[in-house]
């Protein structure tokens, strides 16, 4: 009874003496010091690098669209209508653009949209299915072609379409 009265008397500021479930066990673990939490204008250093990857590569980024003719036996008329789109990017100044194949696949007529929103139409240049890949060419002005650049050291960071 005295421990009980002497452990309720404790002085504040002092180690915190907790009961323990049994006679001699050691007592409960504490819980662990907060940490502050960081600045609104704080980033960790892949947050930066995150950030500065996307604003490298943004301008590279394209928006390809493909259309396909849907025949509507019963009016009698054909329509040139949207059926997939997906993202690409820019790979070099003469308008090479890499996309999907799964984007591409079936397409009868291809458009590119760049970042300020301008569409160009675009031709298929290639294909790999089983990679998922398809080359683009697209006739925009060299002012919207800003390819993206290769990490250095990457495979074939040193070569281009030609």
């Amino acid at each position: 009874m005295a421990l009980l009265a002497a452990c309720r008397a404790a002085p504040s500021g002092g180690p915190a003496i907790t009961k323990s479930a049994e006679p001699g066990a050691p007592p409960a673990p504490s819980a662990a010091p907060t940490v502050p939490p960081l600045s609104a204008g704080a980033r960790t250093e892949d947050e930066r690098n995150t950030i500065a990857v996307f604003r490298d590569a943004a301008a590279s980024t394209v928006f390809v669209t493909q259309t396909r003719v849907v025949v509507d036996y019963w009016a009698g008329v054909a329509q040139e209508v949207p059926a997939g789109s997906g993202s690409g990017f820019v790979w070099d100044e003469q308008g090479h653009v890499i996309t999907n194949f799964h984007v591409v696949e079936n397409a009868r007529s291809l458009t590119v949209t760049f970042q300020d929103q301008q569409t160009f139409d675009a031709e298929l240049v290639g294909v790999e299915p089983r990679k998922d890949v398809a080359v683009l060419r697209v006739k925009a002005p060299v002012a919207l072609l800003k390819p993206v650049r290769a990490a250095k050291g990457a495979p074939g960071s040193d070569s281009r379409c030609r």
